[in-house]
């Protein structure tokens, strides 16, 4: 069996797609299996004359509608339009480029990568769908730029404003911190009477938890203390507080438990 030479079929190939791109036909090559069954799915040896070249492409786009070649991106009429519009001769030619173009998208099959290998002109038929769909496109794309422009423009809003707030955050407790403590000392200076007057009445003008240590020692020792003021004192501070209030509470607890013991007995022995 003799050997096939590959070189010689991609020649005789080449040269049926020339004969059928120039006579825009493919009817008198529909049993020769060469060309319906595309024995040649690669085109390497390129025809160095443009006219060839332009029929070469031409044959490849008619055979692939009219026999139903595989097609996608891989098509042969793909590489051979990346040479074609490359070419020395063609490349500075627009009018040429977009004529070859039009010929191509008027007279291809359902390769939606054919010529230009790629989907986003599927649906294109003339050169013009194709400028309609680049316009289109530019216009899809400049919409999400300035969306996105947009979206970046108030995150950096946002951000900015968030870190004035915080901003203000601070400086509003600094001024609070000052304030406070100016707001104790005035209570440090006042009777002890008065003192405990404004804790049972929840009349401080400052957090009850920023009060210090020794005022509530003060006021625990300096009075003689009822089971009614220690219950007072005890509704005051919160269940959930800061750890120097919580033992003051706990204290004032374990200070009544006694006095209502004693209390208790007192009725009994009257009774």
């Amino acid at each position: 069996m003799p050997k096939i030479d590959r070189k010689e079929i991609e020649s005789k190939f080449i040269d049926l797609m020339i004969d059928i791109g120039k006579n825009h036909q493919t009817f008198t090559h529909r049993n020769n299996p060469i060309v319906v069954n595309q024995r040649v799915r690669g085109i390497t040896n390129m025809p160095s004359d443009p006219e060839s070249l332009i029929n070469l492409f031409k044959g490849l786009v008619l055979c692939e509608r009219d026999f139903r070649w595989m097609g996608g991106s891989t098509a042969s009429n793909i590489r051979v339009y990346h040479h074609l519009i490359n070419h020395p001769d063609i490349k500075d030619s627009q009018d040429q480029l977009d004529e070859i173009l039009d010929w191509a998208l008027r007279n291809k099959g359902n390769n939606g990568y054919t010529p230009l290998n790629t989907h986003r002109y599927f649906r294109c038929v003339s050169l013009d769908d194709v400028k309609n769909r680049d316009e289109e496109l530019l216009k899809i794309r400049r919409t999400n730029e300035e969306a996105r422009r947009k979206i970046q423009a108030e995150k950096e809003k946002r951000v900015k404003l968030y870190k004035e707030l915080n901003q203000l955050k601070l400086a509003r407790q600094a001024v609070n911190y000052q304030s406070y403590k100016i707001k104790i000392a005035l209570f440090e200076l006042q009777s002890l009477e008065q003192k405990f007057t404004d804790v049972i009445h929840n009349k401080l003008n400052f957090p009850i938890g920023l009060m210090p240590s020794k005022e509530w020692d003060k006021i625990i020792a300096g009075r003689k203390l009822s089971i009614c003021d220690i219950q007072k004192l005890i509704e005051v501070i919160p269940r959930n507080t800061n750890e120097s209030l919580r033992l003051v509470r706990q204290g004032l607890i374990r200070m009544k438990q006694p006095m209502l013991v004693k209390t208790q007995n007192e009725k009994s022995l009257s009774q």
